[in-house]
């Protein structure tokens, strides 16, 4: 043979050992990804029943505790604690935007500040963003400005494959305050829960959540929110 003939063939033996370059991957569609958001939330159950372990960290203390949460699509719920193996603690309620606490054991009037657990409460369940997606650190993010509050924006991070919220970040003057982490993913009853969430408030104040069970569709009505019923 030539050395053409030898020639061509070294040509297309390298040719076919070379490597298939690798080109980088797409941006995922925002409209796609928003559009199984949409999904997701409407898939979401109209109200649940959530019964925790929580370990509350105040000023330096610990405090054990557990309790259930009633909660509705609407945005109003309720929270009922007691002592890790003892007496109720308290209850805390939202109900139409209105608030209302009660505490059942006096020691703890100057330990806790029922109020405050239903505003962290809300924030880990309730509280979301509403905006467009932002595909960052190969998740999906939506940012959104907050008045009237301790806080002035929050961010919600979702997986990028699920779009299941794994953090929220509250921001107060551009500054980080509130972080709250979501994980140990387990879908309950068609759900997909967060069977550990830690709410780290920067001034001071956490809880962490470890969630026993779960119950979509548990009824919840207003008498059932009330705290004087």
């Amino acid at each position: 043979m030539s050395w053409r003939g030898w020639w061509c063939l070294w040509v297309l033996a390298a040719a076919g050992c070379a490597p298939t370059p690798v080109r980088p991957s797409a941006t995922p569609s925002a409209e796609a990804a928003s559009a199984k958001l949409a999904r997701l939330v409407a898939s979401e159950p109209d109200t649940f029943k959530m019964v925790h372990q929580v370990v509350g960290r105040f000023q330096g203390r610990t405090y054990p505790m557990s309790g259930y949460l009633l909660g509705r699509r609407d945005g109003s719920f309720r929270v009922s604690a007691m002592v890790a193996v003892g007496p109720k603690l308290f209850d805390v309620a939202k109900v139409s935007s209105r608030w209302e606490s009660r505490i059942h054991l006096s020691e703890a009037a100057a330990r806790l500040d029922p109020l405050e657990v239903g505003h962290a409460v809300e924030r880990v369940y309730f509280r979301d963003a509403v905006g467009p997606l932002q595909f960052e650190q190969d998740a999906w993010v939506i940012r959104q400005s907050i008045s009237g509050e301790d806080v002035d924006a929050i961010e919600v991070w979702r997986t990028a494959d699920d779009l299941a919220v794994f953090r929220k970040r509250f921001f107060s003057k551009e500054r980080s305050v509130l972080e709250i982490t979501y994980d140990k993913r387990e879908i309950i009853r068609g759900q997909n829960i967060a069977r550990h969430v830690v709410l780290t408030d920067a001034r001071g104040f956490s809880l962490e959540f470890t969630v026993t069970d779960y119950e979509p569709g548990f009824p919840v009505p207003d008498e059932r929110l009330r705290l004087g019923d």
